[in-house]
């Protein structure tokens, strides 16, 4: 089962994985990280995961959208992974991907998205 930290609601909420759907963004993101200094173009290579809460309330209306709202969400991936540097992405990715869980929920008004994965990461 998934732990979720519901900042919502002030609790801890158990996830079973029956109740979890993955949708992957098939498409590999290239995208620029920030510079960190050292003269060099640094970049991450990723797919992306959105696990959704099949049992969320809002689960029947609005996964539909995460798949026509593609566009905008590797955008919003794009915008949030370029802040990093390639050693802040690199020791910390779990914070990258809890910032594009946060946006996501605010996108879509809900927390039924209730995790972001990268199924591959390559940083370079």
């Amino acid at each position: 089962s998934f732990l979720v930290d519901d900042k919502k609601f002030g609790t801890v909420g158990k996830l079973y994985f029956t109740q979890i759907e993955v949708y992957n963004i098939d498409d590999e993101q290239t995208i620029n990280l920030k510079q960190d200094g050292d003269g060099k173009d640094h970049f991450a290579m990723l797919t992306v995961s959105i696990s959704m809460d099949t049992k969320n309330s809002d689960y029947k209306d609005l996964k539909p959208q995460v798949e026509e709202k593609v566009n905008l969400i590797k955008g919003d991936i794009n915008n949030i992974v370029s802040q990093y540097t390639i050693d802040e992405i690199k020791n910390n990715q779990s914070a990258v991907q809890d910032e594009i869980l946060k946006d996501l929920q605010k996108m879509f008004g809900s927390d039924f998205i209730v995790a972001v994965g990268f199924p591959t990461a390559q940083y370079q």
